[in-house]
């Protein structure tokens, strides 16, 4: 029996604007799973590869993603027309006719190549005399009655499943990708998701805040933005307002702290050391304005 995959596969040195969507659109994490799916897919059948809830599972783990973070991206890649849509719906299969291509343009050598006449893309006339295209139609109808039921009741869980775990909508996790990006370092799987599980607790103000700390500190590390987080979020914070609302007077060049300024009246004062405070209101104000004296020593200082 002659070998199905491939050991090796061309790959493009300039990727074309489909998989680029997919890398803008979920950044790293993105280009590296449409690679990895690709080499699954050269490596076990040569030309397609199964795809249910199961392979994409044991596929999440092997990348260091979580799967549903796999699984947007594969539904990405289907909607960008990187796999063929009809052929996944029907057959739970990713393939493509470019996919195909590549694969009969590297097994052109080989005795006999045996393709699935229901799975082929390919025009008849871009196919090579060693190529013997079985037909298993009946068989795969039959079988995918039940696989379509499956993959519906399948598709209810995780739905039911991402809206539990309330999954952070894309456009927070791209803008949290591109904010880390731009001020740390490309982002790694690992840190992506766990970038995801922080949008599910927080607001993505408060990541915002926790990398300007870090860059602040000129500390931009992952590590260090966590620790930020937590403490925050331990706080009872979860939103950039919340966390600088905590925050303690700052200290001015000369180390000490500054306050918020405030007009005060000085008669009153006067009046008070004079004793002719005459309401409660003058006596109350006049007394905060000794009390701010007294703490800072300096009788020109303005504080609430």
């Amino acid at each position: 029996m002659s070998q199905a995959g491939l050991k090796f596969f061309p790959l493009d040195t300039v990727f074309d604007d489909k998989i680029k969507l997919v890398e803008a659109e979920f950044s790293h994490v993105g280009f590296v799973v449409v690679v990895k799916l690709l080499q699954k897919i050269y490596r076990e059948e040569g030309y397609y590869c199964e795809w249910n809830d199961d392979v994409a599972l044991l596929f999440a783990s092997e990348v260091g993603a979580s799967i549903n973070v796999v699984s947007e991206i594969v539904k990405a890649c289907i909607r960008r027309k990187l796999f063929d849509k009809t052929l996944y719906e029907e057959f739970g299969i990713l393939t493509s006719a470019g996919i195909q291509k590549r694969f009969l343009s590297s097994t052109t050598r080989r005795v006999s190549v045996e393709i699935e006449k229901s799975y082929l893309l390919v025009d008849a006339t871009q196919i090579s005399k060693n190529v013997n295209i079985i037909s298993g139609n009946v068989y795969k109808n039959e079988k995918n009655v039940d696989r379509k039921n499956e993959k519906k009741e399948i598709n209810k869980e995780i739905n039911k499943q991402q809206k539990e775990e309330a999954i952070p909508a894309d456009s927070a996790v791209v803008a949290a990708v591109a904010l880390y990006e731009k001020n740390i370092c490309p982002i790694t799987p690992l840190t992506y998701q766990k970038l995801c599980d922080w949008l599910k607790e927080v607001d993505i103000s408060l990541i915002e805040y926790a990398i300007e700390e870090a860059v602040s500190q000129n500390k931009r590390t992952w590590s260090y933005i966590h620790a930020i987080l937590n403490n925050q979020f331990n706080a009872g914070h979860k939103t950039k307002a919340e966390a600088e609302a905590s925050r303690p007077p700052k200290k001015s060049a000369a180390g000490k702290y500054e306050f918020e300024k405030e007009e005060f009246d000085y008669a009153s004062i006067e009046a008070r050391a004079l004793g002719r405070c005459t309401t409660e209101e003058e006596n109350e104000k006049a007394k905060k304005v000794a009390n701010a004296i007294t703490e800072t020593g300096n009788i020109g200082t303005e504080v609430t």
